[in-house]
């Protein structure tokens, strides 16, 4: 009778079907529970192989539970963990990951990353808008909301955007050379106004009365130089004239505040004037005049002059005048100068 007698040679019992062991208290692998009232000696795992550790089918002898792999679950490893999919005797693992983007899954705001469920062929539940197989990309004409999750119309002005397709913080191609801007190209770029049906016009300031090409949305320029006004900023202000480009005014007014001159240095018989350009130059300076005792001496824009042929122990009076197109300024009454003293039998220079 099975399980009652042995081999006399070996001491092998002689054990029923699905029992193993000198003493047949084994449950063969693949099998579980031994039981004096199961004819069979134990019962099968029923394990579903491809989900089970090296695909051996084994479960553990006390309970059934098979020996699953690393993503696969339930009693007979049938089932493949949350956030995984198609299970194969192929796969280590048993399952691979999903890899559901949290952003564009259905869920992805409540349920962990790795646990977002997709098909058996590792499709994820995607967010309308939302598409690819992990949910990782927007449809066109849509971008990822960078607050939250899904995402947004690009709502892109298909009058003034090459199309209504933007990139990944929602901005929208526009279309070139029609002064449009902004995120929608719904706006008119600087240096332009007046959007109307896709484009916008040029400011058209005047290059040489404006700073920069800016102006509101009236086409008034706002960024006159100082001597400049109008609405293109090309009219020269009172008391100004001579719009250039090259003017850092605009236009020249009358300059003001021209110092006066001063000695360099001096012999017996030459003095070396110089001056500074006045402090408000109002403009382009054309030239300099320079003045010994009331004579004209120099015309130039230079910042000083060598006064020679000049007498010894003489004062000399000098003064300078500053010009633009727009007016002059004249020195305070102008250096005085001893070229020399004597005092007793000496002479000296001051």
């Amino acid at each position: 009778m099975v399980g009652t007698q042995c081999n006399k040679d070996t001491g092998q019992c002689f054990c029923k079907q699905y029992v193993t062991g000198t003493e047949c208290n084994t449950c063969l692998p693949g099998f579980f529970n031994l039981s004096k009232t199961n004819f069979e000696g134990c019962s099968p795992c029923n394990c579903v192989i491809q989900g089970t550790v090296l695909n051996k089918g084994e479960c553990y002898p006390n309970n059934g539970s098979c020996l699953c792999k690393k993503y696969v679950t339930g009693r007979t490893c049938n089932l493949c963990k949350a956030g995984t999919f198609g299970l194969t005797d192929l796969n280590e693992e048993g399952c691979a990951k999903c890899n559901c983007d949290s952003r564009g899954t259905w869920g992805g705001d409540v349920t962990p990353k790795g646990e977002l469920n997709c098909s058996s062929v590792g499709q994820c539940n995607c967010l309308p808008n939302v598409t690819d197989t992990t949910c990782n990309k927007c449809i066109d004409g849509f971008y990822w909301n960078s607050s939250g999750f899904g995402c947004l119309p690009c709502d892109c002005n298909l009058m003034s955007s090459l199309s209504n397709v933007c990139n990944n913080n929602g901005s929208c191609v526009c279309k070139p050379n029609i002064g449009v801007d902004g995120m929608r190209c719904d706006k008119c770029a600087k240096g332009y106004f007046n959007f109307s049906n896709g484009k916008c016009s040029p400011c058209k300031c005047n290059n040489a009365g404006s700073l920069f090409q800016l102006c509101d949305d009236y086409g008034n320029c706002t960024q006159c130089k100082a001597n400049v006004v109008g609405m293109k900023c090309d009219v020269c202000k009172l008391g100004t004239t001579t719009l250039e480009d090259r003017n850092p005014f605009g236009c020249s007014g009358a300059p003001s505040q021209q110092g006066a001159p001063f000695v360099l240095f001096q012999t017996s018989r030459l003095i070396n004037i110089g001056w500074f350009p006045p402090d408000n130059s109002n403009g382009i300076l054309t030239k300099y005049e320079l003045y010994r005792d009331r004579t004209k001496i120099f015309v130039g824009l230079d910042n000083n002059y060598n006064d020679n042929n000049l007498k010894p122990y003489t004062y000399y009076s000098y003064n300078v005048i500053s010009y633009t197109a727009g007016g002059s300024s004249v020195s305070d009454n102008g250096v005085f100068h001893l070229a020399y003293t004597c005092r007793s039998t000496s002479c000296t220079s001051i």
